[in-house]
């Protein structure tokens, strides 16, 4: 599924959750930073922020001029088998290299009482759910998330291989020596 999102301000009065589908983020327009479990990743014009299946995040605005284009995949997000060797690394005539990716920064652990909203996405339909307790913590490649003082928990592992929020930018050159 393709989408273009043009968003006036930032998603601070609720968290986003897509159970279905891994998601690619274009930024057209506009910067930010897209806070999850993992950490923040800063972003800006030119940029594809990729976001694994079951993620939850919130996307801060720098302004409100802002042009986003979102392809979800119901297969994992992989770079292209052409610009790969053999050992599974980007090979020089690539459009990208590993230079152009940018990995999670700041990593907090939240942990907080009140009334928390979250959009969740299953199977093309997007529930509200509400929390009264939010505990955000990241786990061996795992995102637990634990609310109330019920016991239900719901593990969402990552697959495996799985780099978990990358970001791509096209403003790095590459040079050949």
């Amino acid at each position: 599924q393709i989408c273009m999102a043009c968003h006036r301000k930032s998603m601070t009065d609720y968290f986003y959750k897509n159970t279905d589908a891994d998601e690619m983020i274009f930024i057209h327009e506009g910067s930010g930073k897209l806070l999850s479990a993992y950490g923040e990743v800063a972003f800006e014009y030119g940029d594809y922020v990729v976001v694994p299946r079951g993620t939850v995040y919130q996307i801060q605005f720098n302004d409100e001029n802002n042009r986003l284009l979102i392809v979800e995949s119901f297969s994992p997000i992989e770079f292209p088998k052409r610009y790969m060797n053999k050992v599974g690394q980007l090979m020089e005539h690539s459009p990208f290299c590993e230079r152009d990716i940018k990995t999670p920064v700041n990593l907090q652990t939240h942990d907080a009482s009140g009334d928390f909203l979250f959009f969740i996405k299953k199977q093309g339909i997007i529930y509200p759910y509400h929390m009264p307790i939010i505990h955000l913590t990241l786990l061996a490649g795992t995102v637990m998330y634990t609310h109330g003082l019920s016991a239900s928990i719901i593990l969402n592992p990552l697959p495996e291989g799985c780099i978990c929020l990358l970001l791509f930018t096209r403003h790095s050159k590459r040079t050949t020596l």
